[in-house]
Order: structure tokens, then sequence, then C-alpha cells
């Protein structure tokens, strides 16, 4: 006998199957158009100019996860049967019901209320954003709805710190440090984190940025998820040396150290370091 599927991601296939034809066939609307989020930006890396370049692009909400939201909406007040059972089958979990309705939250990310609706337009932002319009094959699904259920359920969130190093260079990394720390290259979309707490050198253009290859020292840590609030005595199960909120600080300001112009952040930067 096969494994039986676990109920919750079940349902959710089950939502999806019949939601995404619906979207396919009715999206997108008349009025349905894309949004632009002015003052929200995304670093992307150039790819057409020389290697470094970053541009700020405006974040948009495009046309079809606008359009899903809007038929996800009428559906639901018109009433579909598989909406309906996928939010029971969320207040049904054990460990997901309670959840909901509360604030869910760990020190070292924050969080926010659980509620079913939301939870549910998160999935269907996720779904729109991996699939080719509204076409979802069967195992992309299945993956999209597993990884929902696992995150709904997670005991902690794993929180990653960066601290930049200046002028470091290494032939083949990563370099192991211990465990949960080494030292790598920094990967694009944390970068693009970083160039959101202003770092990196500005461009010609506002909206432009240049960063070297950069190294960093990555660290790893768990940060245990509590209903109702992080308690004031409560500490992560695992942290860094000083501090996740103190790591979070080092970690920005050492990346302005480490992509700066070397005039004036040689000190700060080995400090750091």
């Amino acid at each position: 006998m096969g494994k039986e599927l676990d109920p919750v991601v079940a349902t959710a296939r089950t939502f999806l199957d019949k939601l995404m034809p619906i979207l396919d066939e009715s999206c997108p609307g008349a009025e349905d158009e894309a949004l632009p989020l002015h003052g929200f930006v995304d670093w992307v890396p150039d790819q057409t100019a020389l290697t470094g370049r970053w541009s700020a692009e405006t974040r948009v909400i495009s046309i079809e996860q606008q359009c899903a939201t809007r038929m996800l909406g009428e559906l639901r007040a018109s009433g579909l049967p598989e909406l309906d059972a996928l939010e029971v089958a969320l207040a049904d979990d054990p460990i997901i019901a309670q959840r909901l309705d509360q604030e869910v939250s760990s020190s070292g990310a924050g969080g926010h209320n659980w509620q079913p609706a939301s939870l549910v337009q998160t999935f269907l932002d996720r779904v729109i954003e991996k699939a080719d319009r509204f076409n979802l094959d069967d195992a992309l699904r299945d993956t999209l709805a597993t990884e929902w259920v696992e995150t709904l359920r997670r005991p902690c969130d794993h929180i990653v710190t960066i601290i930049a190093l200046h002028e470091f260079r290494a032939e083949s990394p990563p370099v192991s440090l211990g465990t949960d720390l080494e030292i790598d290259l920094l990967r694009e979309e944390e970068i693009a984190a970083a160039l959101r707490l202003g770092a990196g050198i500005k461009g010609l253009a506002p909206d432009e940025r240049w960063v070297s290859p950069t190294f960093g020292i990555r660290s790893y840590f768990d940060s245990r998820l509590y209903v109702g609030g992080v308690p004031a005595e409560k500490s992560d199960t695992r942290k860094s040396p000083s501090g996740p909120r103190q790591r979070g600080a080092l970690n920005a300001s050492s990346w302005r150290c480490g992509c700066s112009s070397r005039a004036g952040s040689d000190r700060a930067a080995r400090s750091t370091a």
C-alpha cells in the first residue's frame, strides 16, 4: 500500500485543480491591470551590462495576480466548495489550527496574524508566481502544496545572517569555519537584500548600484515560532554569538563597509570582520 497523502496537502491540490482552469478561462478580466507599487523596489542584476551593475525596478503586482485575487474573492462570496474544504482542513490540522487568528512570530523574523483567507491568498500568489500563467503541471502543483503546508507547520524560522568581508578572496569557496558557519561568495538574493538596506556603490543614475564580487561570513540559526507573540523572557533555541538582533545591525553596517569605496572604510571593515 502506498503512503497516505497528507490531508491538508491533498485538499490544497484539489483546490488548485478546481481553481486554475477557472482562472485560465476568466483571466485577465476587462478591468484587470498590473499594479505598480511605487516606493517599493526590487534590485536585479543587469545581464546586459558589465558584471556588478544592479538596477532598481519598481515592484509590480502582475495582471495575473490581480485577476487571481479578484476571482478568489468572488468565488469565496459565491461559494466554492474546494475553497471551503481547504479552510476547514487548515482548521482541523492539530498544528495549524492553534495558529489561526493568532499572531505567529519569532524573535528572529517577526511575524503577523494568521487569517485563513490571507494564508490561502499567499499560497495562490506563490502558485501564480511559479506557474506558466495559469498552467500548472501535477509535479509543480504537488511541490508547491507540500511546501506551503510544511511552512505552516514549521516549528521555527530558519535565519541566515551575513557579515560582508572587505577585500577578502578565496580560490575554492565555501570555507568552513565550523558548524553552521562559513565564508562564501554572497548570493544574488543576499546582495539584493543588502541593497534594500542602502548598500552598494552609487552609479550615475539614482536607481543604479555597483557591487563587486563579495565574500561574507554566513551563519545560520533557528528562531522558535510563538503563538500570541514572543514572550519577553524567551530566547532563540540557537543563537549567533552576539544574538540575532545585534548581528542584524552588524550585518547592515558591515554591508555598507564591504560594498563602499575603499577610502574611509578600511578601519570599520576590518573591525567588523
